[in-house]
């Protein structure tokens, strides 16, 4: 399903006839994610694309029932902050894109219900953003993460679980 490239689509579609495996919703005017945006498709979508739609917040638990959700892109919108809450319940995550965003800071959970997995897989790309300190706040279940052109400072070592495949920044 697709819903691109119109402006003046402010948030989430409510009560979809049926839910898509595919949902591309690039290029529109939504700047909050809010926690039941899209709760009756969470069981169905397979791979979302929110590119280029202006979003600023997402709320913890926003993907609590999206067990099926392979690939995540949020490149391109204006999100400053994250905390680890929102990935509960994306148990098949494999791919995630952050790039081009304002991230400032990521922030880590306590919660139990998410443990580092036995074998991560997967990739996390948190390229082209204002990182300076990163202490996780990431899916766990993640293997390689991508941090070049941040002005990351320090990456604290409890984030060891990731495998750091490239973090360069430029001045």
């Amino acid at each position: 399903m697709s819903c691109s490239n119109n402006k003046t689509l402010t948030q989430f579609p409510e009560n979809l006839p049926w839910c898509p495996e595919n949902l591309v919703m690039e290029n529109n005017s939504i700047a909050n994610m809010h926690k039941n945006a899209l709760n009756p498709c969470g069981d169905t979508i397979i791979n979302m694309s929110l590119r280029n739609c202006g979003i600023k917040t997402i709320e913890n638990g926003v993907f609590r029932n999206f067990y099926k959700l392979v690939f995540l892109d949020l490149r391109n919108n204006t999100i400053k902050k994250i905390h680890e809450d929102i990935f509960i319940g994306l148990t098949s995550i494999n791919e995630i894109h952050f790039e081009y965003n304002l991230l400032e800071e990521v922030e880590r959970s306590d919660n139990d219900l998410l443990e580092q997995e036995e074998t991560p897989k997967g990739y996390l790309y948190l390229n082209n953003n204002n990182l300076k300190r990163f202490e996780g706040g990431l899916p766990r279940r993640m293997e390689v993460m991508y941090l070049e052109n941040n002005a990351i400072e320090e990456i604290v070592p409890e984030t060891s679980v990731y495998s750091l495949v490239s973090c360069t920044h430029s001045t």
